[in-house]
């Protein structure tokens, strides 16, 4: 944590490993291979995509036309790093970020086209949540889906209360990690809307919503 380093210097580090000058090829492909837990089963990465498992300090993967993926990604309040290293066709992939997201699904589809060239393919188009909402929504119910929620057991992010404000839905929420703030919701379908944050919906239904793999009652 707390490196401060830039794609120069990452480019060079991914060439030192390349050329060994660091690590063997042997110790670099003990660090290639998935770690094992007690329960025998190989140590599995958070992270969908090309690579589910984890080795010493990479999640690991395997591509049909590329072979050997290595990656990570990194945080800190106002930055986002992604290194993925495609070993054997010899590819490097380094995304610094110095600004916080303001629409996931638009920086998804954005560094999922970057993806998609180091990966030899055609980028798709960069989506943005106004693109998915209902241009015409049903709005006779929303009101319905305003009070107050209880809070999931598991989650760090929580809603505490659906508001309407000129309109349109807004949810205040908690997180472990900042004050409340507030968010608005687009809506999606019927029942279903999402916001800018984060990617996944929030879904109302009979005096409770579900968010997280998870559903709350209304208060």
């Amino acid at each position: 944590g707390m490196v401060h380093s830039n794609i120069f210097d990452l480019l060079k580090w991914d060439r030192a490993l390349r050329e060994e000058k660091v690590l063997t090829k042997e110790e670099q492909q003990i660090m290639f291979t998935p770690g094992l837990l007690n329960s025998g089963e190989k140590a599995v990465a958070t992270i969908e995509g090309d690579a589910p498992n984890y080795g010493f300090g990479w999640v690991i993967g395997n591509l049909p036309d590329l072979g050997l993926v290595v990656c990570h990604s990194g945080s800190w309040p106002g930055y986002g790093t992604w290194f993925e290293r495609f070993v054997d066709a010899d590819r490097t992939l380094i995304i610094l970020r110095c600004r916080d997201i303001t629409d996931f699904r638009a920086f998804r589809s954005f560094s999922g086209g970057i993806r998609a060239i180091a990966k030899g393919e055609e980028p798709g188009p960069i989506t943005y949540i106004e693109e998915l909402e209902l241009k015409d929504p049903d709005k006779s119910k929303w009101e319905e889906f305003c009070g107050r929620y209880e809070r999931p057991v598991e989650n760090d992010f929580y809603i505490n209360e659906i508001v309407m404000k000129d309109g349109d839905l807004y949810m205040q929420i908690d997180t472990d990690m900042r004050f409340p703030y507030e968010l608005r919701l687009y809506p999606l379908g019927e029942k279903e809307f999402g916001f800018k944050r984060y990617p996944f919906p929030i879904v109302f239904g009979d005096g409770c919503v579900n968010y997280m793999g998870q559903t709350c009652k209304k208060l």
